[in-house]
């Protein structure tokens, strides 16, 4: 080294570090584990732990965030018309899926019917075990429960 990047390093390293912006923290419908394991919770709460994929794709939606939940309760207590634009489906589905079934939690059908298996059963007893756990979740899913597939078909047709 010469002696003059000496210098310049004893000068970089002489400054104050100084962070302006705090970081966001990535929102949990981001992340895979969450999505993941909404997917199990939510496939736990259908009738034979089991829905097709246009079905999963209204309930993981309304999961996302308190407004999409409010607006789903609101429509399945018949307390808001739902229109043409008042539901989305749900953009990571299709990855999460894929990744749950790679991880043997889940089988689907050639038909789409996607169905828990034996250590999906297990995994969603755990969740539904901890207080501390997707609580957000199991309270919007259990104010569904049953949850009724011709409601569903009605709120995948506002989609299409």
């Amino acid at each position: 080294m010469r002696d003059g990047d000496t210098f310049i390093n004893s000068e970089i390293n002489q400054q104050p570090i100084i962070f302006r912006n705090r970081p966001r923290p990535v929102p949990p419908t981001s992340n895979t584990a969450w999505r993941i394991s909404a997917l199990i919770l939510t496939l736990s709460r259908c009738h034979g732990s089991a829905a097709s994929a246009d079905h999963l794709n209204i309930l993981m939606h309304s999961l996302r965030t308190p407004t999409t939940r409010a607006r789903f309760l609101a429509w399945w207590d018949g307390s808001f018309v739902a229109g043409i634009g008042s539901f989305n489906l749900e953009p990571s589905l299709d990855v999460t899926i894929r990744l749950a079934h790679a991880d043997g939690l889940i089988s689907v059908s050639p038909k789409g019917k996607i169905k828990l298996l034996e250590p999906g059963i297990q995994f969603s007893r755990a969740i539904s075990r901890r207080e501390d756990v997707l609580t957000e979740e199991k309270q919007f899913l259990e104010r569904i429960v049953p949850i009724s597939t011709a409601k569903l078909t009605r709120a995948m047709a506002l989609i299409r």
